[in-house]
């Protein structure tokens, strides 16, 4: 199980996710930027949900969450 703390922060996660989704916010930049903001957000919000599950899953499902992760991680180059 998570704990308090990690709870709070996926918690966190979801609301940055909430705001990037929310186009009316960024009304003053280009399609295309709001278009990625909204895109990172349901990122995010993917992201935060499937945290928010790990916990309850199977041994077999945490790794390939985590497989799928760091696969997510390796595209945008990222350094483990």
């Amino acid at each position: 199980m998570w704990s308090k703390e990690i709870k709070e922060e996926i918690y966190n996660l979801e609301k940055i996710a909430e705001k990037l989704r929310e186009n009316d916010i960024y009304f003053k930049l280009e399609i295309e930027e709001r278009v990625m903001l909204n895109a990172i957000g349901k990122i995010l919000g993917e992201l935060a949900g499937t945290l928010r599950v790990y916990q309850y899953k199977d041994d077999e499902e945490k790794l390939e969450i985590r497989k799928k992760i760091i696969g997510i991680l390796k595209y945008f180059e990222v350094k483990l």
